[in-house]
Order: structure tokens, then sequence, then C-alpha cells
């Protein structure tokens, strides 16, 4: 077997298709959100970025010795901001009968907004087997 076909990173980043599911039903909807994956370099770097921001609010408390009142764990908002750092566009997605412009903050926005629409998008991102051809 090639490795090259396996190459995660790669596939990762040019990236692939998730149509939503109805929360309720499981039926897939008309919203669709083009993802990176877990291994690509746009993930891994805002992964760096935002360790490294808890890292530094982590030392921050430590010199004023109060690191017990640091979240150790990252936000909800720094998770939305991981997963939005995954998203090249979308299709269907409308707010209030408006269309909703792809941009990273919007995503954020959504994701914070929409819990069901984070869940499935860092479910399919975490997939290496998403963005991996089948053939």
């Amino acid at each position: 077997m090639d490795l090259t076909s396996l190459d995660t990173t790669a596939h990762a980043q040019a990236g692939a298709d998730l149509t939503l599911d109805h929360p309720a039903t499981g039926d897939p909807t008309d919203i669709t959100i083009t993802l990176l994956g877990a291994d690509s370099e746009d993930f891994r770097k805002e992964k760096r970025r935002l360790e490294h921001a808890r890292n530094s609010r982590i030392r921050r408390a430590r010199s004023r010795r109060a690191v017990e009142e640091v979240a150790m764990d990252t936000t909800p908002e720094e998770n939305a901001a991981l997963l939005a750092s995954c998203v090249t566009g979308w299709k269907g997605m409308v707010e209030d009968g408006k269309k909703i412009p792809f941009s990273a903050s919007a995503a954020t926005r959504i994701f914070l907004k929409y819990r069901w629409i984070s869940e499935q998008v860092d479910a399919f991102v975490g997939d290496r087997g998403n963005f991996l051809p089948t053939a």
C-alpha cells in the first residue's frame, strides 16, 4: 500500500463536506459545511495558539498564586474558535430568514449558539475517515 494515499495531513488540509443532520430526527438538512480535518496544518496551528494562550494564563495566575482560579480546560469560546479555524465555507446557512455569509467570526458565533452544530462539526473534524479516499 502506498502511504501517500493515507497522508492524513494532506487530505485533512484539502477538506471535506459535512451535511448537517437535523438535531431531533437525524435526517440530512440542506446545510453543508466544508471543513478541514484535525490533522490539517490550520487546525494544528490554531490548537497550538490556544494551548499557548492557556499556558500563559496559567503562568500569570501562578505568579499571582491564584492558579486554582484559572480554568485548565479550554473555554467554550476557545473550542468554538478552534472549530471555526476548520471551516472554509458553507452553503444553506440561514438564520431568521437571512443567509449567513461565511466568516470565521460567524462560524464561531454559530458554534457557540447552536451546540448541535458544533457537536457534529467536532465529531466530523476528528474522524480521519472523513478525509481519506474510500477507494
